[in-house]
């Protein structure tokens, strides 16, 4: 059964019980007011200790918070900076992500002006995490969606009408694996997911932060909207694949014409045009085959 004990006490604990250990600092979501926990979030650690040695011989220091059930690295937990970042779940669910760093690097960020962002500290026996600012004068500009430049807005329109070719010549193909790939990962990530993050900036007068990957985007788009992102998804059958990539020229098209119209750019309509008309052609030729 996975855990729902706070970890962040045990954390702590563990920092005051080792001498070596100096700072104890939680940050990212759990550390930040603006985000959303739930039972599955990580614990994103960073430890701040007089020495890294101890941590580097193997896992018997991780005994403190469980059994351990996987980790990233498997082999390894030493970075090529030197800091120590095994991303550790146990066995009953919990994970912790910890960066393990030595004391005089957050002297010198403290020093630099660079430490303090989301940060809640758990343990400070030096006495210096009070030189870090508040919470409170950090916000969440640093993470919102910039607006594109026109250069950016040309680039990205016409960069999707020319990836979008190959989610059709490698359906006509019968590649399937190449075929999914640009369809969910190329179109949907690098080009939808932006014209929409766009949009989104549009209407929030560029104060909007859809997360990671788009995770909050569903929660900040209008329903109707993100009807019609659902609509480009796919199954398995090469039917409905062809139906998925027709959908997500149409959405990125309306969505990205609507931003143009906003900024004062001029949307490449006839490259959408021509290239659908292509799209349409390469599809009659794979059904004419598939005829005999």
């Amino acid at each position: 059964m996975i855990s729902d004990r706070d970890m962040a006490e045990e954390l702590a604990k563990w920092g005051r019980d080792d001498d070596n250990i100096r700072v104890v600092n939680l940050y990212s979501s759990r550390a930040n007011p603006h985000a959303k926990v739930d039972l599955l979030s990580d614990y994103d650690v960073e430890v701040f200790a007089n020495d890294l040695e101890p941590f580097k011989g193997g896992e018997a220091w991780l005994d403190y918070f469980g059994k351990v059930m996987a980790r990233e690295p498997y082999d390894s937990s030493v970075w090529d900076d030197g800091h120590v970042g095994p991303m550790v779940m146990f066995s009953d669910g919990r994970r912790i992500d910890f960066n393990i760093r030595l004391l005089v690097e957050l002297r010198e960020e403290i020093k630099s002006g660079e430490a303090g962002s989301w940060n809640i500290v758990l343990v400070d026996k030096e006495g210096i995490t009070e030189e870090i600012e508040s919470l409170e004068s950090h916000d969440e500009s640093e993470f919102y969606t910039r607006r594109p430049t026109e250069a950016e807005y040309n680039k990205l329109a016409h960069h999707f009408w020319w990836n979008i070719t190959y989610v059709a010549k490698y359906l006509y193909r019968d590649e399937f694996m190449f075929a999914k790939r640009m369809l969910d990962v190329s179109l949907h990530h690098s080009y939808l997911l932006t014209v929409l993050s766009w949009h989104l900036g549009v209407e929030t007068s560029w104060t909007n932060n859809p997360g990671p990957h788009g995770r909050w985007i569903k929660m900040q788009l209008e329903p109707s909207t993100w009807r019609q992102v659902e609509s480009t998804f796919a199954g398995p059958s090469a039917e409905d694949n062809w139906r998925a990539m027709f959908r997500t020229g149409e959405v990125f098209g309306r969505i990205a014409s609507q931003v143009g119209d906003a900024l004062g750019y001029v949307y490449p309509t006839r490259v959408e045009e021509q290239v659908t008309e292509y799209l349409k052609e390469v599809q009659l030729l794979a059904q004419r085959r598939e005829r005999g």
